[in-house]
């Protein structure tokens, strides 16, 4: 099977990668890169978020990562954890037919899944996915990590602690659609949990 793979540049993304290629044939690799540089970092992350949640969620937010759990350094432990060593076997198995797409919506990209001719697209993280996009290809799908339509959205799977349902840790296999998580669900899985377990952790267990 000929497999094209959209998702980010983390270890959990490389580990899908290399999990994908030990089974099948993957003819390419993109990672979406048009986001701000880190070099214009904080500052303007802080805004977007003011901007997008309000001045009161997002002061809870950065108060809580100081004096509580920071969910940036749980997932950066658990990666580091579970996927040790992933960025060698990243390279061996898919590291020459990777490359950086500075708008995974561009023309060019259209074109070039097209010529690609994939039997599928399989898609983790990222920005939204726009029509021309998801039908360039045969069939496109995407894996949400969070229990869809319970939770739908980006990290959602660390709300299933904020909200006391552990139980629903886990991630959901689904058709793209130009809807966020609005494509037909495929399948659920559920993390198994441990007594150590966090939202990093699961989080982890979940790709």
């Amino acid at each position: 099977m000929r497999v094209v793979i959209i998702t980010d540049k983390g270890l959990m993304h490389k580990y899908l990668c290399v999990q994908i290629a030990e089974r099948h044939d993957v003819v390419a690799v993109l990672h979406p890169s048009g986001r701000s540089p880190a070099s214009k970092g904080r500052l303007r992350s802080i805004a977007n978020d003011v901007k997008k949640y309000g001045a009161p969620a997002t002061l809870l937010q950065k108060l809580s990562g100081r004096l509580g759990w920071n969910r940036q350094a749980s997932v950066q432990r658990a990666q580091q954890r579970v996927f040790a060593g992933v960025d060698a076997a990243y390279d061996g198995r898919v590291g020459r037919v990777a490359r950086d797409v500075e708008d995974i919506n561009g023309p060019d990209v259209v074109h070039l899944l097209a010529d690609l001719e994939p039997d599928v697209v399989i898609c983790l993280g990222g920005p939204i996915y726009r029509a021309p996009l998801i039908k360039a290809g045969k069939l496109m799908l995407n894996y949400h990590t969070g229990i869809s339509p319970i939770y739908n959205g980006t990290g959602t799977i660390f709300w299933t602690f904020a909200n006391k349902h552990v139980h629903l840790a886990g991630g959901t296999l689904m058709v793209m659609s130009e809807v966020v998580d609005g494509g037909d669900i495929l399948a659920h899985y559920l993390c198994p949990i441990e007594a150590d377990d966090d939202p990093g952790t699961l989080f982890m267990k979940a790709i």
